[in-house]
């Protein structure tokens, strides 16, 4: 459930609203696709950082200290990640 819940509903909607106001704000296509998608990849990723938190809340700092933890640790590879995955996607 919390899986489905990130991949198939954060990341989608993310994307979406992303692309959307990337077209509204008159920004290119390409544009729009790379954003979307880079950003999606890390929306994805954050929500699971906090549903790992949530499990697993750390001794002595709880569950924000958790989210950093996890957050930290997911960012040194989903940034460079995401970015790729937008360039990919365009």
């Amino acid at each position: 459930g919390v899986n489905a819940f990130s991949m198939a509903i954060v990341g989608p909607w993310v994307a979406y609203a992303v692309f959307v106001l990337v077209r509204r704000l008159g920004g290119g296509l390409s544009v729009g696709v790379f954003l979307a998608a880079s950003l999606a990849d890390l929306a994805t990723y954050s929500t699971t950082s906090v549903q790992l938190a949530l499990a697993y809340p750390d001794a002595t700092s709880g569950v924000l200290g958790s989210v950093v933890k996890f957050g930290t640790i997911f960012s040194v590879t989903q940034i460079p990640l995401a970015v790729c995955e937008g360039l990919l996607t365009v």
